[in-house]
């Protein structure tokens, strides 16, 4: 109740911070300098208030009883146009028995899509006591699966996954042993993706509000049972952190226990950072002892602070940059990058998504004073730095980015929106003493971790680098091909996109802005430019009949082949590479800058999904991630790109 009674303050505060807001930033343009800085300041400090308390509600995972009547709206993902081409869900689900005699009733679970429930959308429901899974993409009506496994009064896990058509769904029930079934699903129509609208949005779970009337295969009563959401996309979820509730009462209809006992370590004992955030660790300060910090991590970030220790104006920092691990300080000559030892190979230094012990060290020296500072990564001896500062008499530390406003000027520029990273940790020790995050006050942390939250599916290209992917579950041209991709940039040339095959390659690129698809036997181009900044979604098809070229769901070209159409080839090391932004070979094009993401090519088998970029690819110069794209647009400004493509849906 009282994470409940949290949540609605929150939500509240939520309805008339933006007009407090609006008027303190009214004040800040017309005060004089000095109190425009301790205005900006205070909204600062008003918005950061308002993150953590958000993020205190996120991390709570405990389920929500619903009665029949009751629900809540969850506040919408901080990236919607992230949903398009790739969603994934997954939450638990329980439902108790019906009484001897009583025929279980069909059940509305959860819904997302627009306020009118027209255009694309997602939904759930619970039908004979079966998770029944809907979407609709675009006109060709909704597709549904439906999974053979009856919900009771234990918890069942349900994990939803769809890349453009496709869905795949598994629902998992504890049988004496686990017990897992799968189920497969596609869409019809050539319309692949999920338009949703920022302005025009609700995410409903357990029950709805009584204006709201939800598509048709979803009208249902409200859910009867226990609910507990996971994640959206790699984005943490929690119940208590909705917009608004209905009918709710924790005090009456208290949630349900759900046994968390498993295996796996990362799940039980690990945390995860989103990005978006930090943990602040106190520390007592000792003079004359060794100072001892252990951590074990699996990053999804190439760049970012690990590791951060300040006392007045000498730092310590254990970073991220290209992959790769460094360690930076000043002691008071300015900022230095420590050598890695001799004996380490640098390839020790990669960070993945493979698990890394880290230790720091901080060994007192003589009168107080730090006499050398030592990094450990898996026992190995990475750095060594010997100098005198006064670090052991810090109060804290940081761990997995920092607040920008307590970065120094030196690594401000380096990490400006203070480098926050994404990944897992777990086994935090601080001088010996365990760590429990859960129970400090964090930011974007959130317990337990698993590897679909640490899936890569989007990378920053920066001009003069590439990345190599390895197909080998791809097969090579059949003659039937169906591939896309997400991009963002504002260059007007570069390729995107390029196969290799025995009869020549298969690119994408961009050329004054226009997307061009180029094949051996024919070449298909938009006549618009797509080099705005906004992101977009291309995609292709070609069969024995020609090639169609998409962009944002709209058919941008259509042509027959000229000449015999691809034959079917066998699998060879060349053809079975896919190179993004870029090329290994010198070629007609220019190395991409921008953003690709949901890369998708068609398997013969198998559920179909984007690629996980962070695997152990080839990458010339790309950084992990991209950052979204930025939510306001001028007045009179129509939509551009993805958000474009829901505006147009939606008005069908």
């Amino acid at each position: 109740q009282a994470v409940l009674d949290a949540g609605r303050s929150v939500s509240t505060l939520e309805k008339t911070l933006p007009q407090l807001l609006a008027k303190l930033s009214l004040l800040e343009n017309r005060g004089a300098r000095n109190a425009s800085l301790a205005l900006s300041a205070s909204i600062g400090r008003v918005r950061e208030l308002i993150a953590q308390a958000r993020g205190a509600a996120s991390k709570v995972k405990v389920s929500m009883k619903f009665n029949g009547h009751s629900g809540v709206r969850l506040r919408a993902p901080r990236d919607l146009s992230d949903l398009a081409a790739y969603t994934a869900l997954k939450f638990y689900l329980q439902s108790p028995n019906p009484e001897s005699g009583q025929a279980p009733g069909d059940r509305f679970v959860l819904y997302l899509g627009s306020r009118q429930a027209v255009g694309d959308y997602m939904g759930v429901a619970l039908r004979n006591q079966r998770v029944h899974w809907v979407y609709r993409l675009g006109e060709a009506g909704p597709a549904a699966l439906s999974i053979d496994e009856d919900i009771g009064e234990q918890f069942a896990a349900v994990s939803i996954d769809r890349t453009l058509q496709f869905g795949h769904m598994s629902v998992t029930v504890e049988k004496q042993m686990l017990h897992e079934t799968k189920g497969d699903t596609v869409a019809p129509g050539a319309e692949g993706l999920l338009s949703l609208r920022p302005d025009d949005f609700v995410f409903y779970v357990g029950g709805y509000p009584s204006h709201f009337t939800p598509p048709e295969p979803l009208r249902l009563p409200g859910y009867l049972g226990c609910i507990e959401m996971e994640a959206l996309n790699e984005e943490v979820l929690s119940l208590y952190n909705f917009e608004e509730t209905f009918q709710l009462d924790t005090a009456v209809d208290r949630p349900c226990a759900r046994s968390k006992s498993t295996g796996d370590p990362w799940l039980t004992d690990g945390s995860y950072l989103d990005g978006s955030g930090f943990a602040r660790i106190r520390v007592e300060s000792q003079m004359g002892t060794t100072k001892r910090f252990e951590q074990e991590l699996r990053l999804a970030s190439s760049s970012g602070i690990v590791f951060f220790m300040q006392q007045q104006d000498q730092f310590l920092c254990l970073a991220v940059r290209k992959g790769s691990l460094l360690l930076l300080y000043d002691f008071g000559a300015g900022l230095m990058e420590a050598t890695l030892s001799p004996a380490v190979d640098a390839s020790l230094l990669n960070m993945t998504t493979a698990s890394k012990a880290i230790q720091v060290f901080l060994l007192g020296g003589s009168r107080g004073r730090v006499s050398r500072v030592l990094v450990r990564v898996e026992r190995n001896n990475a750095f060594s730095v010997d100098h005198s500062s006064t670090l052991e008499l810090a109060s804290a530390y940081y761990l997995g980015g920092v607040p920008p406003d307590q970065l120094p000027p030196s690594l401000r520029q380096l990490f400006p929106s203070g480098g926050s990273i994404r990944g897992c940790i777990k086994g935090i020790k601080a001088q010996g003493k365990y760590v429990d995050l859960k129970r400090l006050n964090t930011t974007g942390i959130s317990s337990g971790c698993t590897a679909d939250l640490l899936v890569g599916r989007a990378m920053t290209f920066h001009g003069d680098g590439y990345l190599s992917l390895g197909l080998p579950d791809v097969p090579p041209v059949t003659g039937h091909i169906y591939s896309g991709f997400g991009f963002r940039s504002t260059q007007d040339a570069g390729l995107l996109y390029l196969k290799e095959f025995l009869d020549g390659p298969y690119q994408v690129f961009l050329q004054q802005g226009r997307v061009a698809l180029r094949l051996p036997t024919t070449e298909v181009k938009t006549q618009g430019s797509f080099a705005d900044g906004a992101p977009h979604y291309v995609a292709f098809y070609s069969n024995d009949t020609g090639v169609w070229l998409y962009v944002d769901d709209q058919l941008q070209q259509m042509k027959p082949h000229q000449g015999p159409p691809p034959r079917p080839q066998a699998p060879s090391e060349k053809n079975q590479v896919l190179y993004l932004g870029g090329w290994s070979k010198s070629g007609d094009y220019f190395n991409f800058s921008g953003c690709i993401s949901n890369v998708f090519m068609l398997r013969p088998l198998g559920p179909q999904r984007v690629f996980d970029l962070q695997q152990d690819w080839k990458k010339v110069n790309v950084s992990s991630g991209c950052v979204p794209a930025p939510h306001a647009q001028t007045p009179g400004q129509a939509p551009r790109g993805l958000r474009a493509a829901a505006a147009r849906k939606a008005g069908r």
